[in-house]
């Protein structure tokens, strides 16, 4: 296990599996693990518990549209993302969804909260109706989304937030309207959104509109003209 991915003076977070070979017998397997230590552990509940008595820990409704939609995203791709990003893309080539994507190295709580404060002036300046996180592409390990700031960052967006988790959810998955590890059930929590904005869509009311701005206009020498204006 090589601890490259460990900052200096930060726990380092294992599992012990006991595994049993027909000519070796059985053996300890010791490997990095995402579940927190309870150290880690103790200080995310005590980090929501403060948030909540400022009244700033609140998970928001799913949004009742979604046509603007801002993403941040792995810098250097990874395997959840890639298994969701053509889904999005489609719907962003289909004119359904204008799709924005902030590439974040997910591992640096600084780059993190830096990319949350931009969906928050994203969400302001724009009015995006969600934003998406996948916090699932860091690495095994990473404290990146039970740092602080990015955690109150992420309190404060003004946009109900969906992420794509990992097999451990953060304080930040746990704000979300929807979270998942598995890519296929956040593609369902946006077309779940879609779909409730087509069946509140006055449909009949389109379909007249339709029809009146489609219909060939009549000649100004006709006599069906009006001569003067209705007013």
């Amino acid at each position: 296990m090589t601890p490259t991915w460990i900052r200096s003076g930060e726990p380092i977070p294992i599992r012990f599996d006991l595994e049993y070979n027909a000519r070796l017998g059985p053996r300890l397997v010791i490997s990095a693990s995402d579940w927190p230590t309870p150290a880690q552990a103790a200080a995310d509940a005590e980090l929501r518990r403060t948030l909540e008595e400022q009244g700033r820990w609140r998970q928001r409704r799913a949004p009742e549209r979604l046509r603007q939609l801002f993403a941040l995203v792995p810098e250097n791709d990874g395997p959840r993302w890639a298994a969701l990003a053509m889904q999005l893309q489609n719907l962003d080539e289909c004119r359904i969804v204008s799709l924005a994507v902030r590439p974040v190295d997910l591992d640096d709580a600084d780059a993190v909260h830096e990319a949350l404060r931009d969906a928050a002036e994203f969400v302001h300046w724009t009015g995006a109706d969600a934003v998406l996180v996948v916090t699932g592409d860091r690495r095994t390990g990473g404290r990146a989304f039970s740092d602080p700031r990015v955690v109150e960052a992420a309190c404060d967006l003004s946009a109900p937030l969906i992420t794509l988790a990992g097999p451990v959810p953060t304080p930040v998955d746990a704000l979300a309207w929807r979270s998942s590890p598995i890519p296929g059930a956040v593609q369902a929590a946006i077309e779940e959104v879609l779909r409730g904005e087509l069946a509140r869509a006055d449909r009949a009311r389109l379909d007249r509109i339709a029809e009146v701005l489609t219909r060939p206009r009549t000649a100004p020498g006709d006599e069906a003209w009006p001569s003067d204006a209705p007013f």
